[in-house]
C-alpha cells in the first residue's frame, strides 16, 4: 500500500511541474482555468477507479465542470471529490451521465437493499428499496444522518442508478457501537482520493478515535481529524499521524473550508450550475451537513440541486427535502428487513 501511494503521489507531483511549466507559472500547481483543468485531468489518469473513464473537465473562475459517462454514480462522485481537492477549486458541478443497468429493477433493488442490510454502519433492519429505470427510491428510519448518508452511498455503488430519492429519516440519534464508527471511518478514508494508498490504522474505544500512519501533509492531516469526527464520536486523536513530506501530492494537501467560504461557494455553484435555473431551492449550511429544502419542477432538478452542494469543499452530508412539483415516480419497494 505504501508503494502505491508513492508511486500514485509521485505521478501527480510530476504532472504539477510539468503543467507548470507549460503554462509558464511560478506555481507548481497551474492557478489558471486552462492549466487547472489539464491538472485535474491528469489527477483522473493516476486514479485505477477513474483511469479508463474519459472523463473531460473545463473550469471558469476556480469551478469545474465535469462531463463524460461512467457505470456508477459512486464513480462520477468520485470524480468530483478528487476534483474538489485540488487546492484551486472553489466547487464542482457534475454533468457526468450514468450508463444504464444490464439487469432488471426488482434485481437492482434487491442488490442495494442487500448491501444496506449487511452495512456494519447502518444500525437498522427497516430501510426499503424501489427502483425503476435508473432513478432509486431509499426509505426508512436510522439513527443518524451519517447514516442515512451511507445508505445512499451504498445505493450509488450499484451500476445504472442515476438518481437517488433518499426519503431515510434519521432520529438524531448519536448512540452507535464502536464497530459502526469505525468502519465508516475506515470506508471514508478508502472514498477520499485524498487519501489513496496511505495506510491508516483507525482503533476506536467508547467513541473514541485514535488514528495512525503516514500522510504527506498537515493538511491532509487535519482533513483525517475531520473526517473522523463522524456521528457517535466524542474525540479524535491523531497524534499518531506522521508527516512524510514524501507522499504529499502537490495541489491536493487538504482543505476544511470555513462556514462562510462553504456559503459563498454554494451561493456560486448553484447561480453557475443551468440546470438549476428557475428552481426555487433553500440552503441551510450546519457545519459539513447541508440540508436542501424549497420546490423543483423535476425529480431530475432535485438530483441535480444535490449533486451541484456535493461539489463544494467542506460539505460532507447532504440531505435533500427539497419537493417536486410533479408526482413521485412510482417505484415498488424491496426491504432490507422483515
Amino acid at each position: 500500500m505504501k508503494n502505491l501511494a508513492r508511486t500514485t503521489r509521485r505521478l501527480l507531483a510530476i504532472t504539477a511541474l510539468t503543467l507548470a511549466t507549460a503554462h509558464a507559472t511560478p506555481e507548481i500547481v497551474p492557478t489558471d482555468d486552462a492549466g487547472l483543468a489539464d491538472f485535474i485531468s491528469m489527477t483522473f489518469s493516476a486514479d485505477e477507479r477513474l483511469a479508463e473513464d474519459g472523463i473531460r473537465v473545463s473550469v471558469n473562475q476556480g469551478i469545474a465542470t465535469l462531463t463524460g459517462r461512467v457505470t456508477t454514480l459512486n464513480q462520477a462522485e468520485r470524480a468530483v471529490e478528487r476534483t474538489k481537492s485540488v487546492e484551486a477549486v472553489r466547487g464542482v458541478i457534475s454533468l457526468i451521465k450514468i450508463a444504464p443497468a444490464r439487469t432488471s429493477d426488482q434485481q437492482v433493488g434487491a442488490e442495494i437493499a442487500r448491501r444496506i442490510g449487511a452495512s456494519p454502519g447502518i444500525g437498522t433492519s427497516s430501510v426499503t428499496v424501489g427502483v425503476r429505470g435508473q432513478f432509486a427510491v431509499i426509505d426508512g428510519k436510522v439513527g443518524t444522518w451519517d447514516e442515512q448518508e451511507l445508505a445512499r452511498e451504498i445505493a450509488s455503488e450499484i451500476p445504472g442508478i442515476s438518481m437517488i430519492e433518499n426519503r431515510v429519516e434519521a432520529s438524531d440519534s448519536s448512540a452507535r457501537s464502536d464497530r459502526a464508527i469505525r468502519w465508516q471511518i475506515q470506508r471514508d478514508i478508502a472514498d477520499d482520493p485524498l487519501h489513496d494508498g496511505l495506510n491508516i490504522s483507525v482503533s476506536v474505544n467508547g467513541g473514541s478515535v485514535r488514528l495512525a500512519g503516514e500522510v504527506g501533509t498537515t493538511g491532509e492531516k487535519s482533513q483525517l481529524i475531520h473526517r473522523a469526527k463522524v456521528a457517535g464520536v466524542g474525540t479524535v486523536n491523531g497524534d499518531g499521524l506522521d508527516v512524510t513530506r514524501s507522499l504529499s501530492m502537490e495541489g491536493m494537501t487538504g482543505k476544511v473550508p470555513s462556514q462562510n467560504a462553504i456559503r459563498q461557494t454554494l451561493n456560486d455553484v448553484f447561480a453557475r450550475d443551468k440546470r438549476l435555473k428557475g428552481a426555487d431551492v433553500t440552503i441551510d449550511l450546519q457545519g459539513r451537513i447541508v440540508k436542501l429544502g424549497g420546490s423543483a419542477a423535476t425529480a431530475e432538478v432535485k438530483a441535480a440541486a444535490e449533486s451541484t452542494a456535493r461539489g463544494v469543499p467542506g460539505v460532507e452530508i447532504v440531505v435533500n427535502r427539497i419537493t417536486v412539483g410533479s408526482p413521485d415516480r412510482q417505484v415498488a419497494s424491496v426491504g432490507t428487513g422483515e
